[in-house]
């Protein structure tokens, strides 16, 4: 079955064609996950992720752009982080209503949930049941060290 499946020319010019205009996607994808990127380069690559799947030719292309203008556009948090990297970029936002320290706060926001979902983990051991002694100098210490041992 699989076989005859290969063999069929429908599907063999689908994966000529998914080769050809998607095979920077899974590079760019992966290179998006890794953590403590800067909110500059992760929009940088998203922005080629955009370009990518927003340049496919053709009715196929078309649905695709669809799909992910409609993606992007109801994601509220794209379009704030987008005006902060604007803003990091230089470009005057009216937008955004922001001060140099918040600004410089989202340095390293994470634009993926890879690293929110490490975040999290990491959080899930400060505020167990069995720490009873934690200030706000412990906490700031511990991220210290614990930010500074994935390095």
């Amino acid at each position: 079955m699989l076989k005859l499946l290969v063999q069929d020319n429908s599907v063999k010019f689908g994966l000529a064609f998914i080769k050809l205009h998607l095979s920077e996607l899974c590079a760019n994808l992966k290179t998006l996950e890794e953590s403590n990127s800067e909110l500059l380069k992760s929009m940088d690559i998203f922005r080629k992720i955009e370009n990518i799947l927003t340049n496919i030719p053709g009715p196929k292309g078309e649905k695709v752009k669809e799909k992910c203008m409609y993606v992007i556009e109801k994601n509220g948090g794209y379009k704030t982080l987008k005006c902060y990297y604007e803003v990091m970029l230089g470009k005057a936002n009216n937008n955004l209503d922001t001060t140099p320290t918040l600004l410089n706060c989202f340095k390293y926001a994470p634009i993926t949930s890879a690293d929110v979902e490490r975040s999290f983990l990491l959080y899930r051991y400060i505020l167990s049941n069995r720490r009873f002694n934690f200030n706000e100098n412990n906490l700031e210490m511990y991220l210290i060290i614990n930010f500074n041992s994935k390095m």
